[in-house]
């Protein structure tokens, strides 16, 4: 474990400073919890609970972006000879939680980006379907006609 130089501070002040390591820590290991379920659910196609988990991120990491300035206050202490205070347990674990979850989230992203290249490539297909001339048809005494007219996607 590396050796912290920094004078020593009000215990107030330290207090308030793990606290809110611990609560940004929490916030990033539930954010990465739900990034790894998110891909399970965009995987298995089931885009109810795909919405639920954006939700969920997106309050998670408001509660990030409420913590932010305590937490770059925290990443930016230094000691009184200008020596950067970043190397203890806490900041180094948020640190690598924060980038394991970009890293899942730019998987995620990947994953999402792939599915809605696919969904477009069926609507151009479906949409080029639409546009045929010639329909064809089964009569009301089940013979086939066929009937050539151009109707463009959703034209009566």
């Amino acid at each position: 474990m590396a050796t912290i130089n920094r004078p020593l501070k009000a215990a107030g002040e330290n207090s308030a400073r793990e606290t809110v390591m611990q609560r940004a820590n929490q916030l990033a290991s539930r954010l990465y919890d739900i990034l790894a379920v998110e891909l399970d659910v965009m995987q298995a196609r089931r885009v109810e609970e795909v919405n639920a988990m954006t939700e969920e991120k997106r309050l998670l990491v408001d509660q990030l972006a409420q913590l932010e300035p305590a937490i770059r206050s925290h990443l930016s202490a230094s000691d009184a000879t200008g020596q950067m205070l970043v190397d203890d347990e806490g900041v180094l674990e948020f640190k690598e939680r924060i980038q394991a979850c970009q890293a899942r989230n730019k998987n995620n992203q990947t994953l999402a980006l792939v599915e809605l290249g696919h969904s477009r490539e069926a609507l151009a297909l479906l949409r080029s379907l639409m546009q045929l001339e010639d329909v064809t048809l089964y009569g009301a005494a089940g013979d086939l006609s066929i009937i050539r007219e151009k109707r463009n996607l959703g034209a009566v």
